[in-house]
C-alpha cells in the first residue's frame, strides 16, 4: 500500500491494471491487485483459506462492539489508511486464537484490547466483589514513562452473552485500586478482566495509551 502524490490522480478510485485505488482519510491510496490463481491452487490452499476466513469472521464478530473503545485505546496505532481498528484486527487476527482440532477458537488470555507506548500496569489482579470487580495494581509512577496521574482503563468481557464493558479515565495509578460496576448485567456469570492507562498531554493534544494486560477470568458467585 501507498500514498499518491500525484494531483493528476488524486480523487481516483477503482481499479487500473494491476493497482487498485482507493480513499481514506481524504487522501488517495493504492495497493496492488490480487492475482487470479488456478484451480488446482485454490483446490490446495482452500482449507487454509476456511480457516483464515474463519479466523478473520471471528475477528470481526468479537470487536464489532468495541469499536467506539478501540478509537480510544488503539489511537496511537493510527497511521495514514490504517485506523485503530484496523491495527487491532491485525493483532488479533495474528496473535489472539489457538487450534483446537481443525478449527482455530478466540483465546481471552491473548487478547491485546489496547496498545500504545505508555508505562504499563505491573503486579495488578481482579476480583469479584458486591460493588463489582476490583481491580488492583503497583503503583509505578516515574518508571519508564509512567505518571501517578495516568487513568486507568478497565476492561471486562463476557463471552457467554458477547457482554463488553469499560471504564476510562477511571482511577489514578497512583491510587492503586478501581471499581467497575456490572449490576446492569446480572445473568453474566464468567468475565475475562483486562487493565490499561491512559496520559493526556494536553500540550500536545494528544492521549498515549499503554499495552493492556490480562488479569485472568473472574466468576461471579452463586
Amino acid at each position: 500500500m501507498g500514498r499518491v502524490v500525484n494531483p493528476l490522480l488524486k480523487g481516483i478510485t477503482g481499479k487500473i491494471g494491476g493497482l487498485v485505488f482507493y480513499q481514506s482519510g481524504g487522501n488517495t491510496y493504492v495497493r496492488q491487485a490480487s492475482g487470479k490463481q488456478s484451480k488446482a491452487v485454490k483446490k490446495r490452499t482452500s482449507k487454509r483459506k476456511r480457516l483464515s476466513q474463519s479466523v478473520m469472521k471471528q475477528t470481526h464478530q468479537f470487536l464489532r462492539t468495541l469499536v467506539p473503545l478501540l478509537r480510544y485505546s488503539f489511537q496511537e496505532m493510527k497511521q495514514g489508511a490504517r485506523q485503530p481498528y484496523h491495527a487491532a484486527v491485525a493483532y488479533m487476527a495474528k496473535n489472539s486464537f489457538v487450534r483446537e482440532g481443525d478449527q482455530k477458537v478466540i483465546d481471552p488470555s491473548l487478547l491485546k484490547l489496547s496498545a500504545g507506548t505508555l508505562t504499563g500496569a505491573v503486579g495488578a489482579t481482579a476480583e469479584w466483589t458486591e460493588e463489582g470487580i476490583k481491580f488492583t495494581w503497583t503503583d509505578n509512577s516515574w518508571t519508564g514513562s509512567a505518571l501517578p496521574t495516568d487513568r486507568s482503563l478497565l476492561i471486562a468481557i463476557g463471552m457467554e452473552e458477547e457482554v463488553r464493558v469499560w471504564k476510562k479515565e477511571a482511577e489514578p495509578r497512583q491510587k492503586g485500586e478501581a471499581i467497575l460496576s456490572l449490576a446492569d448485567y446480572p445473568s453474566e456469570k464468567t468475565w475475562h478482566i483486562y487493565l490499561a492507562f491512559s496520559q493526556e498531554k494536553t500540550r500536545m493534544k494528544k492521549t498515549f495509551v499503554s499495552d493492556s494486560v490480562y488479569l485472568g477470568k473472574v466468576e461471579k458467585p452463586g
